[in-house]
């Protein structure tokens, strides 16, 4: 009985022995510090076991690459209400991600009669390659998260898109004080399970460079995401990576991540593109209306409706009582048509042609409207004749009638002038048809008078 009394007794120590740690700080907040930069703290902490400790060994279990150190790291005993003050530091790594008052790990104190855990490391890692904000613009809504694991509160349907902005900036020269550049930084999103048939979508950018000072140490990426036709309505991990390396071959990975809402609407048409070909045309022309009709909700639609109308252009189209599944993987989720039309001859402008859909014969799903431009309706042109090329003339044509008696024929005289060449040489030539036959009557003329004067000689 007195040796079950003993057990007991026995039993009753080391659990009260092994319930309660040593006297030492809950936690040590180490505050803002960024990559490569130390902080320092001490503590003190006081044997209250009742109980001689030998062989002490402080360690600390953290996550990460973070470099702990101790001073004293080891001591030899610390005997019943003895204490012990300790000094720590903390060097922070290169590939940290900036968060706001992280549990990095706790302080271990190894013994030879037991382990006891002290206190909690506590502090924010920044790093040098810093990023600031990222904003996220979805149905004109923006959004800015200034850390991970943020949940974005605008919810997104298929094939809306969702635009992402990440600023980074180098810190080196105004945290660390070195002229030390960050090269190769890029951006790359990564969403699981968002794509057809549950596949991965990921957007990558260009590759920058981040000087140590001026407008160049800081860069903003935009990227875009086209939510796919077949996401499924769930929540999305957004993985946002920021990569790059600086001048002493040092590494930086910085990793955000964004919760991204998909859902979709039980009754849900929409337009994703609605065009005209050509957008700028002469009356009296031919067009073709394109666009498609997308199902993005949950519920096939079994009554649709669309209608085509432009009162200017005299354009009235309608189809009635076609189908549109819900399924994405369906051949008949997206509904496509091409209408051609005509263009009257009306006044140069600019004339609207609106498209209509409907689900269920007459709830309206979407209204859209586009303009055509008409540049010119005016008739063509009589072409003017062709203007005859200049001759030049040395000088000026002069036709003179022969001095004879009571003759009172004047000259003809066919001008150079540059409005009348066209016609001179033809002036010219009836001229001198004219001066010959007015000769030949004279001369007819002149020699009856002689046939007269021997005739009356002869009598």
């Amino acid at each position: 009985m007195k040796k079950l009394y003993t057990i007991i007794l026995s039993l009753l120590l080391v659990s009260v022995f092994s319930a309660a740690d040593l006297d030492a700080p809950d936690e040590l907040d180490f505050g803002e510090l960024f990559s490569n930069e130390t902080g320092k703290k001490d503590f003190i902490i006081t044997n209250d076991k009742g109980i001689d400790l030998t062989n002490l060994l402080f360690i600390a279990d953290v996550d990460g690459n973070y470099i702990i150190e101790f001073d004293p790291e080891t001591w030899d005993s610390l005997e019943e209400n003895e204490t012990l003050d300790v000094d720590i530091k903390i060097t922070v790594p290169f590939d940290v991600i900036d968060k706001e008052d992280v549990t990095i790990g706790k302080i271990i104190l190894k013994t030879d009669k037991d382990d006891f855990d002290l206190s909690d490391l506590i502090l924010s890692p920044r790093s040098l390659l810093y990023v600031e904000k990222i904003r996220v613009e979805i149905d004109n809504e923006v959004q800015t998260a200034t850390e991970t694991d943020t949940r974005i509160d605008e919810p997104v349907n298929p094939l809306e898109t969702v635009s992402f902005e990440i600023e980074v900036e180098n810190l080196f020269n105004t945290e660390a004080d070195q002229e030390i550049e960050i090269n190769d930084v890029s951006v790359r999103i990564t969403i699981n399970g968002i794509g057809n048939d549950g596949d991965e979508v990921e957007l990558e950018s260009e590759t920058i460079d981040l000087d140590y000072e001026g407008n160049g140490r800081t860069h903003t990426f935009q990227l875009e995401l086209d939510v796919p036709v077949g996401a499924e309505e769930d929540l999305y991990e957004v993985e946002i990576e920021i990569t790059g390396e600086d001048d002493d071959d040092n590494d930086y990975e910085i990793i955000w991540i964004l919760i991204l809402e998909v859902e979709r609407e039980t009754y849900n048409l929409i337009v994703p593109e609605f065009s005209v070909d050509p957008d700028s045309v002469k009356c009296d022309a031919n067009i073709i209306l394109d666009f498609e009709i997308v199902n993005i909700g949950k519920t096939d639609e079994n009554y649709v409706h669309y209608t085509l109308k432009s009162s200017s252009l005299g354009i009235d189209e309608e189809l009635t009582r076609f189908e549109i599944s819900a399924d994405p993987d369906d051949d008949e989720n997206v509904y496509r048509a091409s209408v051609p039309a005509s263009v009257p001859i009306i006044e140069p402008g600019t004339y609207p042609i609106e498209l209509a859909v409907y689900r269920d014969f007459d709830l309206l799903e979407e209204l859209l409207t586009i303009d055509l431009e008409v540049t010119s309706c005016s008739k063509t042109n009589p072409v003017p004749p062709p203007v005859e090329e200049k001759k030049e003339i040395d000088q000026p044509v002069q036709t003179e009638q022969p001095e004879e008696q009571g003759s009172d024929i004047p000259a003809v005289q066919i001008s150079d002038s540059p409005a009348i060449v066209g016609t001179a040489l033809v002036e010219r030539s009836s001229a001198s048809l004219m001066v010959l036959i007015i000769s030949l009557i004279i001369l007819i003329g002149l020699s009856l008078i002689v046939l007269l004067i021997v005739l009356r000689k002869k009598h």
